[in-house]
C-alpha cells in the first residue's frame, strides 16, 4: 500500500500517472494517425480529405493521401464503407497490402469511379516505365471497385508486376465505353508470379485482360494463377470473359471453380504472328455460357506456340461454337463437352476445331458434345481435327448427333 503522505509516496503515484498518461497519449496519436494499436494497420480514413463513408459522402482520396504519408513497407486497412478517388490512383511503392472488409462475398469495402476519359481507378506500376523496371509485393483483398456514372477506363491496372496477391475482389458495372466496348475489369501488362483468387467481374466488355509487358519485352505471363473466378461480360455480341494477346505465356493456370457468362468469347487467347511463345497452359473446371451470334466459342486458342497445353473439365453451352484450338503443342482435351445452340440450328455448329502445332498429335479423352438431326439441329463438321488424332482407351470420343461429321487429318470419318 503506498502511504500518499510521504514524499516517496507522492513521486510514485506522480511516476505512474505520467506513464499511463504516456501511453493514452501515444494509442491517440496513432489512432489520430491512422494507426490501429492491435494490428499496426494504417486506417486510411483518418487520411480522407473529406466525406464520412455513406454513399452520399464516400471518404475522398484517403487510401492516396494515406500512401503519401506512409509510402511502401505498409499495411492499409480500408474498413466498411463507400471511398471515392477523383483520378487515377497510381501505387508505385514495393511491398504494399492494402486490406478492405469484404469484396467479392459482399461490398462491404466500396471504392467508387466515375471518371469518363478512360483513366484507370486504381494503377499499380513502377514510377517509370523503362526496361527492367517493376513494382514487387502486393496484396490487394476485400474490396469492390463500382462504376458509378458508366466510367470508360478500367478498374485495376498491373504493370510490370512480381509477386502479387488479388483476392476477395469485385468489379461492378465498368461499361460505360459503347462505341469500343474498350472498358477492362483487370487489366494486366506483366510480369511473374500473381495470384488471382475469388474474383467478381459483372458488366464488364472485357473481364480480365492480359496484355505484352512493356518493361521487360520477353516476360509477359509467367506463373498467373487464377482461382474461383466469375466473370460476366454482359454483352453477349462483343463481351470477353479473359482475353490474352501478350506474346509471352507460360505457367498460367486457371483452376477452383470458375464461370463466364454473358460473352461472345469466354477464353480467349489470341498472338498469333506477334513472335512469342509459351509453355505449361492449363485451363481446368470453367463453365462458359451465353452468346449465340457468329464468332461466339467457348475457348478460342490461336497462337503461334505453346507447347504442354491442356483444356480439362470445360463446359460451353447456351449457344457457343464449342473449343478452337490451332498452334498448341501436347495438346490435350479432357472431360470437355460441347453443346450448341439454337442459333447454329440451320447453319450447324462446331464443337471442337483443333489444329496443333506442327505435326503434333492431339489428345481427346471423355471430349463430347450433343445436338443433331433428332432435335432438329444440322450438323457440321462437328468435330474438326487437322492433326493425328489420339485417343484414351474406351469411350475417349462421343459425338451425341446423327449423321454428325467427324473429320480427322482431312479425311470424313463414319460416327
Amino acid at each position: 500500500m503506498i502511504d500518499c503522505h510521504t514524499r516517496s509516496g507522492i513521486a510514485l503515484v506522480a511516476w505512474t500517472v505520467a506513464f499511463v498518461g504516456a501511453i493514452l497519449g501515444t494509442i491517440l496519436a496513432e489512432a489520430r494517425a491512422g494507426a490501429s494499436p492491435q494490428d499496426a494497420r494504417v486506417n486510411v480514413t483518418a487520411y480522407a480529405s473529406a466525406g464520412d463513408g455513406s454513399s452520399a459522402k464516400p471518404w475522398v482520396n484517403a487510401l492516396r493521401n494515406a500512401l503519401e504519408a506512409k509510402g511502401g513497407g505498409t499495411t492499409y486497412y480500408m474498413p466498411a464503407g463507400n471511398y471515392q478517388d477523383e483520378s487515377t490512383l497510381w501505387i508505385k511503392d514495393n511491398d504494399i497490402s492494402i486490406e478492405g472488409d469484404g469484396g467479392a462475398s459482399t461490398i462491404a469495402t466500396t471504392v467508387l469511379y466515375d471518371e469518363i476519359d478512360g483513366s484507370t481507378c486504381w494503377k499499380f506500376a513502377p514510377p517509370e516505365q523503362a526496361e527492367g523496371k517493376y513494382i514487387n509485393g502486393i496484396t490487394v483483398r476485400g474490396i469492390c471497385f463500382r462504376g458509378r456514372g458508366k466510367p470508360t477506363g478500367s478498374a485495376i491496372e498491373i504493370e510490370a508486376m512480381r509477386r502479387g496477391m488479388f483476392e476477395d475482389l469485385a468489379v461492378w458495372r465498368w461499361d460505360g465505353d459503347k462505341k469500343d466496348f474498350s472498358n477492362k475489369g483487370i487489366w494486366i501488362k506483366g510480369w511473374d508470379t500473381l495470384t488471382f483468387r475469388n474474383i467478381r467481374v459483372y458488366r464488364v466488355p472485357k473481364c480480365i485482360y492480359i496484355d505484352k509487358n512493356p518493361n521487360f519485352p520477353s516476360l509477359d505471363a509467367d506463373h498467373f494463377h487464377f482461382q474461383d473466378i466469375y466473370l460476366v461480360a454482359g454483352n453477349r455480341e462483343r463481351g470477353i470473359g479473359m482475353e490474352i494477346v501478350a506474346p509471352h505465356v507460360t505457367n498460367v493456370t486457371v483452376d477452383g471453380t470458375n464461370a463466364i457468362c454473358h460473352v461472345q468469347k469466354g477464353i480467349y487467347l489470341h498472338n498469333r504472328g506477334t513472335g512469342g511463345h509459351g509453355t505449361n497452359v492449363s485451363l481446368n473446371d470453367i463453365r462458359v455460357e451465353s452468346g449465340s451470334r457468329p464468332g461466339a466459342w467457348g475457348v478460342y486458342v490461336d497462337t503461334d506456340y505453346i507447347v504442354n497445353f491442356l483444356v480439362k473439365n470445360v463446359r460451353t453451352s447456351g449457344g457457343f461454337n464449342g473449343f478452337y484450338v490451332h498452334g498448341a503443342a501436347g495438346l490435350t482435351l479432357m472431360n470437355c463437352y460441347a453443346m450448341g445452340g439454337t442459333f447454329f440450328k440451320d447453319s450447324g455448329y462446331v464443337a471442337y476445331d483443333l489444329d496443333a502445332y506442327g505435326d503434333t498429335s492431339v489428345v481427346m479423352i471423355n471430349a463430347t458434345c450433343n445436338k443433331g438431326p433428332s432435335q432438329g439441329y444440322r450438323p457440321d463438321t462437328t468435330i474438326k481435327v487437322a492433326d493425328k488424332l489420339q485417343l484414351a482407351a474406351g469411350d475417349g470420343l462421343r459425338v451425341y448427333q446423327n449423321g454428325a461429321k467427324v473429320q480427322i487429318n482431312g479425311l470424313l470419318q463414319s460416327e
